[in-house]
């Protein structure tokens, strides 16, 4: 298994929150198998479907 906590230390403690590594990847592992255009696209279309989390 991964381990994705090892590069918490490195993020920043002021400006915005990151995203963790693993809502990255399975955001982009969503763009590529449902075929979404885009990225913007992902995003405006997550919160009408929720089972895709």
């Amino acid at each position: 298994m991964c381990r994705f906590d090892t590069g918490f230390p490195f993020y920043g403690v002021k400006g915005n929150v990151s995203m963790p590594p693993p809502v990255i990847l399975k955001l982009m592992l969503l763009l590529f198998l449902y075929d979404v255009p885009s990225e913007r696209e992902l995003m405006r279309t997550l919160p009408y479907r929720l089972d895709w989390l």
